[in-house]
């Protein structure tokens, strides 16, 4: 059988064996005069290799900024019923940070933080949640200058648009 232009090349088949998901993917370029983790120049026609220093070569025994050597989470999800609780904690090892203005570097102290989350489900789709991020008002800084918020807490009610399922 010859296929002509104007027949599709997509079949019921294909459709109901795959789900088509579209995305969107954006890309930047910033002019700066400095490297975003380090303050090397990004000035161009220098020498090759001039511009570099330790932390941006990524050599053996450097470590990246911002990146700790241990740092793990753990999470219960418990399902009842129509009732679901969640249970996360995060924790995070020292760390070594820069304020990028030439300053030098810091250790960061590590620190764990809990989450708390529960949800009931009213009919399909609808729900009611309740959250709790960092139940025990934990302060502790993941970039140099700038404290994460306290305890916070939130409730409200959920849609999800349902599919086939």
């Amino acid at each position: 059988m010859t296929k002509f232009a104007t027949e599709s090349a997509v079949t019921l088949e294909l459709l109901a064996k795959y789900e088509p998901v579209i995305g969107l993917e954006v890309h930047a370029q910033l002019l700066t005069r400095t490297k975003i983790f380090c303050g090397c120049s990004t000035r161009f026609g220098d020498p090759p290799n001039s511009n570099v220093c330790p932390i941006c070569l990524g050599l053996p025994g450097n470590r990246l900024v911002r990146r700790p050597v241990n740092s793990g989470s753990v999470t219960f999800v418990g399902t009842f019923g129509k009732f679901t609780a969640t249970f996360a904690g995060y924790f995070t090892g020292r760390r070594t940070d820069s304020d990028f203005l030439g300053l030098g570097y810091t250790r960061d102290p590590g620190y764990a933080r809990f989450d708390l989350a529960t949800s009931y489900s009213l009919t399909r789709g609808f729900s009611i949640y309740a959250r709790a991020t960092n139940l025990f008002d934990k302060s502790y800084q993941d970039v140099l200058g700038y404290p994460e918020l306290g305890r916070d807490a939130r409730i409200g009610v959920r849609y999800q648009f349902a599919g086939r399922n």
